[in-house]
Formats: structure tokens, sequence, C-alpha cells
């Protein structure tokens, strides 16, 4: 006769008891729902403004270079989008010695990086302190933008150029409104 003791220690399988297998299936579900945010991080990262930057060390800093040559040069622009026509009119004041044949005007959307446009202007006619420039619009565009008019620098990081310059401004975009932008 077994002794009674016996009975107390009947153990089942390691495999049959359901807290084992709850314990092992969090272990599992945190180890894939991790993977999942680790790859979405990886795939999906923050591009949706462009400023310009530079990395010095571990310190971002902004460069401010062709903000200061459009305060300098006391540029202003009205941009106008003619939006039955697909035609972008910018018209650029201000005191410099050379007019770009080319500008490159910058709509970027804080939110939606596929909704960004980026329109080349060519000088249609200039005088000594202002010049017209027009370009095409693919399709149309309205709703809150990051605005930015500049030069087209080979690399815009690293323009020091004093002939290199931008004109920026945030505002919600509406058909046939003129865009203000100032060097402030």
């Amino acid at each position: 006769m077994p002794p009674a003791s016996s009975k107390n220690n009947a153990h089942s399988a390691w495999h049959r008891e359901p807290w084992v297998w709850f314990i092992i299936g969090v272990i599992t579900l945190a180890v894939l729902w991790g993977a999942v945010q680790l790859t979405t991080s990886i795939l999906l990262g923050d591009a949706v403004v462009v400023d310009d930057y530079y990395k010095n060390g571990k310190a971002i800093n902004q460069d401010l270079t062709r903000d200061k040559n459009a305060q300098k040069a006391a540029l202003h622009a009205t941009v106008t989008i003619n939006t039955s026509e697909k035609i972008v009119v910018a018209d650029v004041q201000g005191r410099l010695l050379h007019w770009p044949s080319t500008l490159t005007l910058t709509f970027q959307s804080p939110a939606f990086p596929e909704q960004d446009r980026w329109i080349r202007l060519t000088k249609i006619q200039h005088q000594e302190d202002s010049a017209h420039y027009s370009g095409h619009l693919n399709s149309d565009i309205t709703g809150r933008y990051y605005v930015q008019l500049s030069t087209p620098a080979a690399n815009a990081l690293l323009a020091n150029d004093t002939n290199d310059w931008r004109l920026t401004r945030e505002t919600t975009l509406e058909p046939e409104t003129p865009i203000r932008l100032t060097h402030e």
C-alpha cells in the first residue's frame, strides 16, 4: 500500500498547468509587441519637418546664416497661388546685388510628410530692387504648412555664402490668398 503522503504529492505535467501557459503567453506577447514597435520606429521615422540643422558633437544647433542673409538684404516676398491655372508666382523685393535665376518654394506639412511640396520657381523678370518668379503647381494645396522660399543651395546645411538666403513662415493656405514672407 502506498504511503498516504503520496496522494498529496501527485503533480500533473508542467505543460498541463494553465498558469504556466499564462506566464509564457505574457512574455511572448511582450516580446512580439516590442518587435512590432521597433520595426515601426525604424521604418516610419520622424521625417515631418526639415530645417537648417547641423550636428556639432552631441548638441544640435540651428544654422541661421541664411535667415540673417535675408535680414541683411531686407528681403520680403509675396507668394500667390493661382489654383485654376496651377501657377505659383513669387514677387521678391529687397537689396540684392545678384538675383538668382531660380528659387525653391517648399510647403512642408507639420503632420503629413506625403503632403510636402517642392516647387522650382524660375525668374521671369527683375529690376534693381525686385524680381518676379513663376513655377508650376502639380496639385492643389490647402491647409496648414510651413512655407519656405529660398535660394537653391547645393547643400543647404553647409550654405554660408552671402548670396544664400531663405524666408520662412507658418501659415494656413487658402485658395487665391497671397502669402507674405518676411525676414523677421
